[in-house]
């Protein structure tokens, strides 16, 4: 179709009254002014072309009826596109007025489910609409839901967690059958290094002290033996590479709790007290550039 249109756009430009284009079993046909008619064979009537309608698509991901208000998904064409990875097109159909605002929201989480290993698919989505405020989740074949970030852990695209923990996408719980798992626990229990390299390279707290963090202390008490706790006692500071999954990535940053300073352990207290501060400045430089950045889309 896109190529279609194309030459439709080209031969009007140059001056030509009238082309056409068949797709779908619609005739698109474009006038000199440009506006794009809509004709259905067989049928007199005509209208605008909706660049974000209904399409007929043959879905194979199947679909939990029990579990979605549709009986049945709705596709247009940017989802179809996703769908197929095909990110040229995308850009393509967005150029032409296609938003992820027009499409079906539980269709859209099936195929975030599928897709999600699909590097250049979620970079493109994440730059045109899909925010950490509009979709965290997927749902699963079951109908169940699954932060992104965590089924981006769980099929281990390591590449898509980066993207999705930058833009602060933090939902790491999942469910399979009903069973509920903690993407954050299991990261522990499975040595997984990189992934949680990851999470504190993009703003995760650990640090107890700071009261609204990420349970960390309790999981390196639950599982001392665990790689992920050894680095983490390796690395008490991890260069941030953003705040993207920080609470307070578009607010003021408290400062720490620091100890006082007494008789006994003095040492231990003015060495801890010291990596509390320096956290925290690497969290502040973090944060200012990361609002250089995102300034005015937030």
């Amino acid at each position: 179709m896109k190529d279609d249109i194309n030459k439709l756009e080209v031969h009007v430009q140059n001056g030509g009254q009238l082309n056409v284009a068949l797709d779908n079993g619609k005739v698109y046909a474009t006038q000199n002014n440009g506006n794009i008619e809509a004709i259905k064979l067989g049928n007199k009537t005509s209208g605008k072309y909706d660049i974000n309608e209904t399409i007929s698509y043959k879905w194979v991901f199947g679909w939990s009826v029990e579990g979605m208000p549709n009986p049945n998904p709705i596709v247009n064409r940017l989802i179809k596109a996703i769908i197929e990875g095909d990110v040229s097109e995308m850009e393509f159909l967005y150029k032409k007025g296609a938003s992820l605002k027009k499409t079906d929201t539980d269709t859209f989480q099936r195929v975030l489910f599928h897709v999600i290993s699909k590097y250049d698919t979620i970079k493109w989505l994440v730059n045109h609409g899909m925010t950490s405020e509009n979709t965290v989740n997927c749902i699963g074949v079951d109908g169940y839901i699954w932060g992104l970030l965590a089924r981006a852990w769980y099929v281990k695209a390591y590449d898509v967690m980066e993207i999705l923990a930058y833009y602060g996408f933090y939902r790491l719980c999942y469910c399979i059958n009903g069973k509920a798992w903690d993407a954050l626990e299991l990261i522990f229990q499975k040595d997984d290094i990189q992934a949680m390299k990851i999470l504190k390279e993009h703003g995760f707290i650990e640090d107890v002290d700071y009261l609204y963090g990420y349970p960390y202390p309790i999981l390196r008490r639950k599982y001392p033996q665990s790689k992920v706790t050894l680095y983490l006692e390796e690395h008490p500071i991890i260069k941030r590479k953003s705040v993207g999954l920080d609470n307070f990535k578009f607010r003021t940053i408290p400062e720490p709790n620091l100890e006082k300073e007494g008789i006994f352990f003095k040492k231990n207290i003015k060495e801890r007290n010291k990596l509390k501060i320096a956290d925290y400045e690497d969290r502040i430089r973090a944060q200012k550039e990361y609002l250089n950045v995102f300034h005015g889309k937030y």
